[in-house]
């Protein structure tokens, strides 16, 4: 056996690799973020759930209840979901902002309850895929932020903050059994060269939206789909 495989990952090395990706998550996985203060359940610290001080309209679209947040954790994809390889982190719920540092789009889209989960296969190089599933209180609110969100995505191109410069495009995806998808790929660079990889996906599934990321130093869209996939598949 390689000795050298047994030695732990050196600590300055692992917070600058993690750096990198977690730019990646803070820029990327916004667009679909509520509000409210979040709480853990106990039963993985990677997985977060979060009940809004505010709820969305109710019309004709759906006649479903909103799905709280209890119902919302329990849709979420787990360990068991993953491949082999991955395990839960927990890096938290990053500042809320869009794209080209536009506000939130929930910010002017009231959601109903939330609720978040994190994985990562390597803790030195990622990837990492994080799922966050909004409820909001009819259809015409999830469809209102996938179409938010496409328009975000469409006007911006590139922007540069004090984490990076980050370059947006269009990404084609399928996601099986989902009702509208809309995907991006970021292109990141932090200030001392280190480049990431992001593949953004937000999907609707009646009066839930996800939001999924696969961040990585190296981009990987089969992945991200299968992920999605998996995750629409369990909002059914």
């Amino acid at each position: 056996m390689n000795a050298s495989r047994l030695r732990p990952v050196p600590m300055m090395q692992r917070r600058r690799r993690r750096r990198v990706l977690a730019v990646g998550v803070g820029l990327a996985l916004t667009a679909c973020s509520g509000g409210g203060n979040s709480t853990t359940p106990p039963s993985t610290a990677s997985t977060r759930a979060v009940e809004s001080s505010t709820t969305g309209s109710s019309d004709s679209a759906t006649s479903n209840p909103p799905v709280t947040g209890d119902e919302l954790t329990r849709r979420l994809l787990v360990i068991d979901d993953m491949p082999t390889g991955w395990s839960t982190v927990d890096l938290g719920n990053q500042p809320k902002r869009g794209l080209c540092n536009n506000p939130s789009i929930t910010d002017s889209i009231p959601s109903n309850a939330e609720a978040l989960a994190q994985f990562e296969r390597d803790p030195r190089n990622g990837p990492l895929f994080q799922e966050r599933l909004v409820s909001f209180g009819s259809e015409s609110d999830s469809a209102q932020v996938i179409e938010a969100t496409r328009q975000q995505g469409e006007s911006c191109t590139q922007w540069t903050d004090d984490q990076g410069t980050v370059s947006v495009g269009r990404l084609s995806l399928k996601v099986d059994g989902a009702d509208e998808v809309i995907a991006f790929r970021l292109s990141i660079t932090n200030p001392k060269g280190a480049k990431a990889v992001v593949d953004f996906v937000t999907a609707r599934r009646g009066t839930i939206v996800a939001a999924f990321t696969y961040l990585g130093l190296s981009d990987d869209p089969e992945a991200t789909a299968t992920l999605a996939a998996k995750g629409i598949l369990k909002l059914n």
